[in-house]
């Protein structure tokens, strides 16, 4: 039986630095952070090991030097002195032969050793994927079996690769794709351990705008909405009509007023703001980055497409391959609005926008979502349309072009199931995170959807309370998704 090669899942080439160096740069002020990645195998894969990272044989060592094992090959991507592993491990890879059945026997082994002596700083399990190599000949391990061995070791990832035909491995550099199966998180500052995260909130934005949105106010008291500011005056009309100012939709001019709510959050023990503004939104990815700097929280910036009244009409005509590829790009190198000199990339796809009935923008939108969760295994944001039944079925669309629904976040659960039957059957048949984020919104009339009261902060938490009563409190995320200026 032959492997076919179109199942495998292509590493990407690290085009600097010499083959042993997994090198994060572009961190603005911060320095250049060398992570270890350890390949082990037998000694029957050394071939592969040699291949791959060759030119460096001072990295190949016995793996009696890290875990006091007489056989087999360990792949230091830094160094080990005196038996001691000198810096911070972001994974491993463990080899095997798949034409020679004993040496996926030994997996066990070898994955029993590595758990027992390494961990990351925070105590957790080092994150692993399986290289079975030489897929380019007869194999006598199958896919079913790798995949079983994977699901119940709780190894994040399997590979097909081949030292002789290249497949899955750099001839000259290679790097495994970490996204998604390591502990290390990408924010506008660069990469952080996710134990650095500290309390987060999954779902704000910083600058964004928000005016395609506006709602005509009632004709008696229109003369109280302004189109070029806020009076205090008036800010009671706003508060039960946000959606009739058009200067209360977009803040791109209040950046002090941004900076004294996120050093607030600083100073209540917040750590981390995921800025979920991303392509029809106009994210503002520089000021992301100064909020960051200056006031010492951390910062994840979000890829993707909004919803479809959002765009352009160059966007609009973008395909399914176009939008994953800009999406990829942003993940991988560098976000496209972003100033060429600070190389920031994203750190997840969101919010991915969607309107009841899903458009075919959006639809095209959600399957390059899914497709390319699946190859990065990134984390994803999604906001439904206004209605119940919206959640589900984007969940359907996404699954079925691939993407991962435990790494999947279905936003503003709070507006969209209203009803509580519809809330826990949803969460009964789907394994995404449930995130209620409008937290702070206390006005039951919503504009954007006058058929459904919005609830309020109690009522949230009292929705909270019942998911954690069935055991499901573990997917539940909380935000305040602050998108007009009168929340600030």
């Amino acid at each position: 039986m032959m492997r076919r090669m179109d199942r495998t899942v292509s590493m990407t080439l690290q085009r600097s630095r010499r083959d042993s160096d997994l090198v994060l740069s572009h961190f603005g002020h911060l320095k250049e952070h060398l992570f270890k990645f350890l390949v082990i195998g037998d000694y029957g894969v050394a071939h592969f090991i040699q291949k791959t990272f060759r030119g460096h044989p001072e990295d190949i060592l016995s793996p009696k030097d890290v875990f006091g094992i007489s056989s087999g090959y360990l792949l230091d991507m830094c160094a080990v002195q005196d038996g001691t592993l000198l810096s911070r491990q972001v994974a491993a890879a463990l080899v095997f032969d798949i034409s020679r059945a004993a040496t996926f026997q030994s997996m066990k082994k070898w994955l029993y050793d590595l758990r027992e002596k390494i961990t990351l700083p925070d105590g957790s399990d080092i994150p692993i994927v399986l290289l079975a190599n030489k897929c380019d000949i007869t194999v006598a391990v199958t896919d079913e079996q790798i995949s079983k061995f994977c699901k119940e070791n709780k190894i994040n990832a399997w590979y097909a690769t081949s030292a002789k035909n290249n497949t899955n491995v750099g001839s000259k550099y290679t790097r495994v794709n970490m996204a998604g199966i390591s502990n290390v998180v990408e924010t506008v500052l660069g990469s952080i351990w996710l134990s650095e995260l500290g309390k987060t909130l999954t779902h704000e934005h910083l600058a964004v705008d928000f005016r395609n949105f506006y709602v005509p106010p009632p004709k008696h008291i229109d003369k109280n909405f302004s189109k070029d500011s806020i009076h205090l005056a008036d800010i009671g009309y706003i508060r039960q009509y946000p959606y009739s100012s058009l200067s209360n939709l977009e803040f791109y001019d209040v950046e002090r007023a941004v900076s004294a709510d996120v050093k607030l959050f600083k100073e209540a023990g917040g750590g981390t703001i995921v800025e979920n503004s991303c392509h029809g939104l106009k994210r503002d990815i520089p000021l992301m980055r100064n909020i960051s700097k200056s006031l010492e929280v951390n910062v994840i910036a979000g890829t993707g497409y909004y919803v479809a009244s959002s765009q352009t009409e160059s966007t609009l005509d973008m395909t399914k391959e176009n939008m994953y590829n800009l999406m990829y790009r942003e993940l991988e190198e560098s976000c496209v609005d972003c100033p060429r000199e600070l190389q920031i990339k994203a750190g997840f796809i969101g919010e991915v926008g969607s309107t009841w009935p899903i458009e075919a923008f959006e639809k095209r939108a959600i399957c390059a979502t899914g497709e390319l969760q699946a190859q990065l295994r990134c984390s994803v944001s999604f906001h439904p349309g206004r209605d119940a039944s919206a959640p589900t079925e984007i969940m359907r669309i996404y699954q079925e072009a691939g993407g991962d629904p435990t790494r999947a976040i279905m936003s503003h659960i709070d507006r969209t199931l209203i009803n509580k039957e519809k809330l826990m059957e949803f969460a009964d048949d789907n394994k995404c995170y449930i995130q209620f984020d409008l937290f702070g919104t206390e006005c039951s009339f919503y504009q954007l959807n006058p058929s459904v009261d919005m609830p309020s902060d109690a009522q949230r938490i009292k929705r909270i309370a019942r998911l954690k009563k069935e055991g499901k409190l573990h997917r539940v995320l909380m935000s305040h998704d602050i998108h007009t200026k009168h929340r600030l």
